[in-house]
C-alpha cells in the first residue's frame, strides 16, 4: 500500500509502512548547493520533520566549522545527527558544543574513533 505525498512535490510516493520515499537523494552537498537546491527548499515546511547529518570526523576539531555550516544552511533541523564525534566514554563532554534551541545526547565511544551525537531541537 502506498500513498501519495501531495505536500511534497519532489517524492511520488511512499510506504506507509517502511516511510521510506520512492524518489531519494542520498548525494553530499556544499553549504551554497544546499542553500540553492530548489527540492530541499520545497521541503522547508515548517511542520515536516528534517533531520541533517554530518560526519564531523572529531567534534572538539570540527564543530566550530560546523555551527557556521549549520547556521548559513537557514533551515531548522528538528534533529541533527553527527557521526564519528570521537567522545570517549571516560572523558567529559567538550565545552562550547552547545548550540541554542538544541539539547545535545552523545552515544560515546570506547575507542579512538566513533560515536554518535544528536542535537534535537526543544
Amino acid at each position: 500500500m502506498t500513498s501519495s505525498e501531495t505536500n511534497v512535490p519532489h517524492l511520488t510516493s511512499s510506504d506507509v509502512d517502511l516511510r521510506i520515499p520512492t524518489d531519494h537523494d542520498f548525494k553530499y552537498y556544499g553549504t551554497h548547493d544546499f542553500r540553492d537546491y530548489n527540492d530541499i527548499n520545497e521541503c522547508m515546511i515548517d511542520n515536516l520533520f528534517s533531520v541533517l547529518n554530518c560526519n564531523i570526523i572529531c567534534l572538539s576539531a570540527n564543530f566550530d566549522s560546523f555551527r557556521i555550516c549549520y547556521l548559513s544552511c537557514i533551515f531548522p533541523f528538528q534533529l541533527t545527527s553527527l557521526t564519528e564525534t570521537e567522545l570517549k566514554c571516560d572523558q567529559n563532554l567538550i565545552a562550547n558544543t552547545e548550540m541554542m534551541a538544541y539539547d545535545f545526547i552523545s552515544q560515546p565511544s570506547k575507542t579512538n574513533a566513533g560515536g554518535v551525537g544528536f542535537d534535537i531541537r526543544n
